[in-house]
């Protein structure tokens, strides 16, 4: 049972492209959700002369052959490419310079066409550099799902019952983390495990009293314990996987989140309670009979009584 799917741009700096001599760009991965907003920093570390540079940021589709599409420029207002130009004129493509050797890309919502290579570069400038300093990061989709299952299929009352949270990228996890979080019958919250492993939110046991335990069997896989669960265990479950990343300035943030579709526990009967069933209805169908046969003495036993004072009166 597969859930929503969350769309997430991944930018990741390739070893044989994160260091050019002169311009610095910054280690990836960096998670960025579609409609996000992107900000990335190209510094000079290696020229002498730092002040009074210009800046080009350009895209490289990785299409046959690769389209390059400029973006934004410190010394042209018209260096982006059609495309691109009603996005810089609406400032939702920006470029911000905090100090001389260094320069800012903003994005305000990252589109699935901004897939490709960001390139930074600064351009030659006659008697001061010859070269042309350039270095790149690439971004990339990213698919976040979350779904549900159970193992195995069929439980009985008093059984502990394991429910699986199985995620999936679509790309290896690298440098990013994964929370979880399960919701059971009622949407009740009942237990969730932050980005470091921590048991965080959620109540240790179920709304009638089943004991709860959390643990990760894998990667992408989180698993949910319901210790002796019982009938009034059974209803509808699922959970919430969300996607953390580290920002440039090494704080944590939320990237993404999917839930999965919800799936229903059902507890089957146990050898006992196959045995008690009879045995009950056994006792309950007794004392309808015993009732009713107390009725039929008692309404005779009346009938009678009022016959024999008609007929002395």
């Amino acid at each position: 049972m597969s859930g929503p799917v969350a769309a997430l741009l991944v930018m990741s700096a390739g070893a044989a492209l994160a260091w050019v001599p002169g311009v610095r760009l910054p280690r990836g991965p960096l998670f960025r959700v579609e409609g996000s907003q992107l900000s990335v920093f190209c510094n000079v570390s290696a020229l002498d002369e730092t002040s009074g540079l210009d800046f080009e940021w350009t895209l490289i589709r990785r299409s046959e052959p690769p389209v390059r599409l400029r973006l934004v420029s410190t010394r042209d207002p018209a260096f982006a490419h059609a495309s691109i130009r009603h996005r810089v004129l609406s400032t939702e493509v920006a470029i911000r310079r905090p100090a001389p050797g260094s320069v800012q890309l903003l994005i305000g919502k990252v589109r699935k066409s901004d897939e490709g290579d960001l390139e930074c570069s600064v351009p030659a400038a006659e008697g001061r550099y010859r070269a042309e300093y350039t270095a790149l990061v690439q971004l990339k989709e990213l698919a976040v799902r979350a779904e549900v299952s159970v193992a195995p299929a069929m439980f009985y009352r008093g059984d502990t019952v394991a429910l699986l949270c199985n995620g999936s990228l679509g790309a290896p996890l690298e440098e990013g983390q994964l929370s979880v979080g399960w919701w059971g019958p009622g949407q009740r919250l009942l237990a969730s495990v932050d980005r470091r492993g921590v048991r965080a939110a959620g109540d240790e046991r179920t709304a009638v009293g089943t004991e709860l335990s959390v643990d990760r069997p894998g990667q992408l896989c989180f698993r949910l314990r319901l210790h002796g669960a019982r009938r009034q265990d059974q209803g509808l479950y699922r959970c919430q996987l969300a996607l953390w990343a580290r920002s440039q300035d090494g704080h944590w943030y939320q990237a993404a989140d999917a839930s999965s579709s919800p799936t229903t526990l059902f507890l089957y009967l146990t050898v006992s309670d196959t045995l008690t069933l009879p045995a009950v209805v056994g006792v309950v169908t007794s004392l309808t009979v015993s009732i009713a046969i107390v009725a039929g003495v008692t309404c005779c036993f009346l009938r009678r009584l009022s016959k024999r004072r008609n007929a002395q009166s």
